[in-house]
C-alpha cells in the first residue's frame, strides 16, 4: 500500500488539486495543514469536507502546537445503489446529443460515455440553435 501525506500551511484549492494528481501514483491520499486558530477555516467548511470525502482524501489538522487532529476518514463514498428514476441514460446517450449540439455550432464529432460527453464548435454565436437542435433529438426520440 502506498500512502501520500500532502503538507502544507493552509487548506486551499491548490492543496486539493495537487491530492488529485498524487492520486493517481498511489493508494491513499492524506492532507495535512495548520489548522485556522479561531477554528473558521476550511478545515471545518463541511463543503471542503464533502469535496475531499468525494474524492477519497483523508484530512489532518495540524495545531499550533504540533498536535495532530483527525478530521476525515480517507475512505470513498460507496456508489449509489439505486440508478435514479429520472435517469434518462438508457433512452438517450449523451455523445449523440452533443454530437448534433456539435454540428449546429459548425463542429464535427464529439465524443466521451454514453452518460457524459463533450463537444464544441467554433461558432458560439449559435448556443441557442445548438439548444435547439438537442431538443428536437430529444423531442424526435
Amino acid at each position: 500500500v502506498v500512502v501520500i501525506c500532502e503538507l502544507k500551511l493552509q487548506f486551499n484549492l491548490e492543496l486539493i488539486l495537487q491530492a488529485v494528481d498524487r492520486a493517481a501514483a498511489c493508494d491513499e491520499v492524506w492532507l495535512a495543514a495548520y489548522m485556522s486558530a479561531r477554528g473558521k477555516g476550511r478545515e471545518h467548511d463541511r463543503r471542503f469536507r464533502a469535496l475531499c470525502r468525494r474524492l477519497g482524501f483523508g484530512l489532518l489538522g495540524v495545531g499550533k502546537k504540533g498536535e495532530v487532529e483527525l478530521l476525515l476518514s480517507p475512505a470513498a463514498l460507496p456508489p449509489r445503489r439505486d440508478p435514479r428514476p429520472d435517469d434518462l441514460t438508457g433512452r438517450f446517450s449523451a455523445v449523440d446529443l452533443v454530437r448534433v449540439a456539435s454540428a449546429a455550432l459548425g463542429g464535427q464529432g464529439g465524443g466521451g460515455r454514453p452518460d457524459m460527453a463533450q463537444a464544441g464548435g467554433p461558432d458560439a454565436s449559435k448556443a441557442n440553435d445548438a439548444i435547439a437542435a438537442v431538443k428536437a433529438a430529444l423531442e424526435a426520440a
